[in-house]
């Protein structure tokens, strides 16, 4: 890994603006929409909530008790299927597999090895349809696999602050931040932003959870002396916490599974191309015409055997 984020590849290669990334996913999907297989187009709307799903699947996988997975393997997952949809629709890959597969190869990454026929039989998949999307995946992310996650940030901010001063109920704010980090990881925010503001924007959260917030004001004040600096790191924060905030309740998370349902069902719907129609038509005719052709010759072998044993010809004769 790099000695630090400013010099990694997620830095260089992986950061970018919301309106790069809705343009990214857009491009994507009319490319594929191009094509004109679906009887019915899929929105980019549709489409990011059929990610969104499938962020919540890839931590129903990874909080499997049979796999015994580390925090980090979910937030790498995460970060990986993210990048992945940056360059493919939905349509073009199915998220089904492409999910798990991601969690595969962070597994991988993070030197948490699992053998994937056991990995598959847990989530009940077969191992060839991992397998057969491995490569594409790490192509895909150009096999750039350097993530940087907020938690380490966190936990670094967490004991500057307890050198820096007495705060009370830190371990309780600490034990809240991760829980605001664990939202943010189903957002889009480590595409946007560094993980060390997200780090911030998360203690913000867990600080005014218990009537703290002075104390987390005065402490990045402290932090960052430079009025300008300060300034851009405050509006950063402000904006994260806000994202972190609005996201979906139990209840939404279940009316986004439903959701996706719709649109899986949407994706299942294809057009049949004029050739390949042309194709099946061909082929049933000729199924019928050999199945006619056995039918006849069926028909024609009962005859014989009836006028072998009857002495009487089929034309009526003796």
């Amino acid at each position: 890994m790099a000695s630090s984020f400013a010099n990694s590849t997620h830095a260089k290669y992986w950061s970018f603006t919301e309106e790069e990334v809705n343009d990214r996913r857009k491009e994507a999907l009319n490319k594929s929409l191009a094509r004109g297989e679906l009887l019915e187009p899929i929105t980019p709307e549709e489409q990011a909530t059929h990610l969104r799903a499938h962020e919540y699947y890839i931590r129903q996988i990874c909080k499997k008790p049979e796999l015994r997975l580390p925090p980090k393997i979910l937030a790498t997952a995460l970060v990986f299927f993210k990048r992945f949809y940056l360059f493919h629709s939905i349509i073009d890959y199915n998220v089904k597999y492409i999910a798990p597969t991601c969690v595969y190869i962070s597994c991988k990454i993070e030197e948490n090895y699992i053998d994937v026929e056991e990995f598959c039989k847990v989530i009940n998949y077969k191992a060839d349809q991992i397998l057969k999307l491995e490569v594409k995946v790490m192509e895909t992310l150009k096999f750039q696999f350097v993530v940087y996650h907020p938690y380490r940030p966190l936990d670094g901010f967490v004991m500057d602050i307890k050198t820096r001063s007495r705060y009370q109920n830190m371990d309780k704010i600490h034990a809240t931040a991760i829980t605001f980090l664990d939202l943010a990881m189903i957002t889009d925010l480590v595409l946007f932003y560094p993980p060390s503001q997200i780090a911030l924007a998360a203690l913000k959260l867990a600080f005014a959870s218990v009537s703290q917030s002075s104390d987390f004001d005065n402490y990045l004040r402290g932090r960052f002396s430079d009025a300008e600096f300060f300034s851009t790191i405050e509006e950063s924060i402000t904006r994260i916490s806000e994202t972190i905030n609005s996201s979906p309740s139990q209840a939404q998370v279940i009316m986004i599974g439903d959701a996706s349902k719709l649109v899986d069902a949407k994706l299942k719907k294809k057009k049949v191309d004029p050739n390949k129609k042309r194709e099946l038509v061909n082929a049933k005719e000729k199924e019928e015409v050999t199945k006619k052709k056995k039918l006849d010759e069926k028909d024609q072998k009962a005859k014989e055997q009836m006028e072998l044993l009857t002495g009487i010809k089929q034309d009526g004769s003796i």
